[in-house]
């Protein structure tokens, strides 16, 4: 972790009392939690030729509020910002509320250089088709959008098959909408169903690589020298307009 970011790190756990106590430890846990994926998404992602960056889904705001401190353009939008107005409002962060299934995204036609469109997918309960295709509209030409979501491996399909779900527990996802202001887990996506998706929707010059920790157990083990990477807990796909 560079030094910088570990700077930020502390600076967000400093600004919990910011955060309303009904969302406090989830707030808190999902960045111990998604700190590396924050990092790795930094790194690998984000230029500074790209002056025009959207988050879609920016609760927690989190990796909104890293992208401003290191001094990029950019926006966000969320089913609910509201959620946590006293921590936007105190670091300036520029979040539209808007239900990204059903509405129009506020921007004009080709307004942004890269979208981050982070762990969103998965939740998304109406039409995911109508977002992506916002997506792509308000996108420049050459722009790109990065995706990340939970990666459908091997090892979960062999699970699945022995009777063990790996989509989450049904009263916990859809308890969420209640619990913290949006849904949980409604469904994972394999990678040719995601890149199908964006086809559809106009984008191409796909770029995958996945992220995360191993799964644990004697089978993960045995499958690791086969699939390699694939078996890691998330996956990131690239598409330009």
């Amino acid at each position: 972790m560079s030094d910088n970011n570990n700077f930020m790190f502390k600076d967000l756990e400093s600004q919990e009392f910011l955060i309303p106590e009904r969302l406090r430890s989830w707030w808190k846990n999902y960045l111990t939690n998604h700190k590396a994926r924050y990092e790795f998404t930094i790194q690998n992602f984000i230029s500074d030729s790209q002056s025009a960056i959207l988050e879609i889904g920016s609760i927690p705001c989190h990796l909104l509020y890293m992208l401003k401190q290191l001094g990029h353009q950019v926006k966000a939008v969320d089913l609910a910002p509201e959620r946590l107005s006293e921590f936007i409002e105190k670091n300036g962060l520029d979040v539209k509320k808007v239900d990204i299934e059903q509405e129009q995204l506020p921007f004009q036609d080709n307004s942004f250089d890269l979208i981050l469109f982070a762990e969103v997918l998965e939740h998304l309960r109406i039409n995911p088709l109508f977002c992506l295709k916002e997506i792509y509209r308000v996108l420049k030409p050459n722009g790109k959008i990065i995706l990340s979501t939970p990666n459908i491996s091997i090892l979960n399909k062999i699970n699945f098959i022995r009777g063990l779900g790996y989509q989450g527990n049904p009263v916990e996802e859809f308890s969420k909408l209640e619990k913290i202001g949006h849904m949980g887990h409604i469904r994972l996506y394999e990678k040719n169903e995601i890149e199908l998706m964006l086809t559809h929707n106009g984008f191409g010059q796909f770029q995958s690589c996945y992220f995360g920790g191993y799964p644990k157990g004697l089978l993960a083990q045995l499958l690791k020298p086969v699939y390699g990477q694939k078996l890691k807990s998330k996956i990131f796909i690239s598409a330009s307009k």
